[in-house]
This record gives C-alpha cells, sequence and structure tokens, in this order.
C-alpha cells in the first residue's frame, strides 16, 4: 500500500516535482526577461500580430508597447505561479515530514489563495488594458474560464480552514493529560 505522508511517500514525491517545477518556473522567467531585453534589439516594422477584433481576426503592428504589455503579464503570471509553487513546497515538506497539521500550512495555504485571486484579477484586467493599446482589438474573457480557477481559491480556502481546525485540535489533545 502507497503512503501518503512520511518520507518515502506520496507526498515527498510530490515535494521533489515541486521542485523541479520552481525551479524550471526560474528558468523560464530568465527567458522571458532575456527575450524582453532582445526585443529591443529586433527592428519591428515588418512584424505584425492578429487580434481578435469585434468583427474576426484584426492585423495590427507589433509595437514594443505591446511586447512590453504581454511580457509584464507573462512575468506576472511566472511571478504569481512561482509563489503559489514556493509556498506548496513548504507545505509539502511538512507533509513528507508526517506533520500535516502544521500550523504555518495555513498561512501558507492563504497566501496561496491570494496569489491565485490575484491571478484571476491579472486574467480580468487583460483584454481591457489591452483594448488601450489596440483600439480595434476585442479580446474578452469567457466567464467559462474563470469556473475552475474560482472554484480552485474556494477549495484552498476551504483546505486552509480543515488544517486551522485540525491545528487546533492537535493542540488540544497535546494539552490533555
Amino acid at each position: 500500500m502507497v503512503r501518503a505522508l512520511g518520507p518515502g511517500s506520496v507526498s515527498s514525491l510530490l515535494k521533489i516535482a515541486l521542485d523541479v517545477a520552481y525551479w524550471a518556473l526560474w528558468i523560464l522567467v530568465a527567458v522571458v526577461v532575456g527575450g524582453f531585453i532582445f526585443s529591443f534589439f529586433i527592428p519591428l516594422d515588418q512584424f505584425d500580430v492578429t487580434l481578435d477584433g469585434p468583427s474576426g481576426p484584426v492585423d495590427a503592428p507589433l509595437t514594443r508597447e505591446l511586447i512590453a504589455y504581454v511580457l509584464v503579464f507573462a512575468v506576472g503570471y511566472l511571478l504569481a505561479f512561482l509563489f503559489i509553487v514556493h509556498r506548496l513546497r513548504w507545505v509539502f515538506r511538512t507533509l513528507a515530514a508526517g506533520d500535516p497539521f502544521d500550523l504555518e500550512n495555513v498561512r501558507r495555504l492563504r497566501h496561496i489563495v491570494f496569489a491565485l485571486a490575484g491571478v484571476i484579477g491579472m486574467q480580468i484586467a487583460f483584454g481591457p488594458l489591452l483594448s488601450l493599446i489596440y483600439p480595434q482589438s476585442n479580446v474578452m474573457l469567457d466567464v467559462g474560464d474563470l469556473v475552475v480557477p474560482i472554484f480552485s481559491v474556494l477549495t484552498i480556502f476551504v483546505l486552509s480552514e480543515v488544517v486551522r481546525e485540525g491545528a487546533r485540535l492537535r493542540h488540544e489533545q497535546e494539552l490533555t493529560i
């Protein structure tokens, strides 16, 4: 039977996967920032970008403003995910040690909730802010795109409360003679 907690368990395997993802995200951030710096040395005159418009695809010239805009959002997403993965690494570190009801896990899970809410806010803001740079664009967010992220935020919030209650019960049990 496979163990979920403790050394040599599924949680310790997931912690290793999170460690790999964490460093891969840092490499991706470096590549994106390097791409942004490299974009200043490329003449953009001959490049166009296709955007969603009100009546179909719209071709628009590729500008440094658009590159900066997209890269700011990309780096924002990556940093949010780095933050989330960093907190998850610490949660899984306690799970791999066999201590799921560490009170710090409540704080870590709540930080993850706020970071995911920030990612949802970035998703909502992307289209309207893009229309400031390219008024002919019509990038609309489908409400269905928000169902899974919002459900994730609520689920992790509930899990943080479960961990908090478990930590409280464990503390009470430790005080019992």
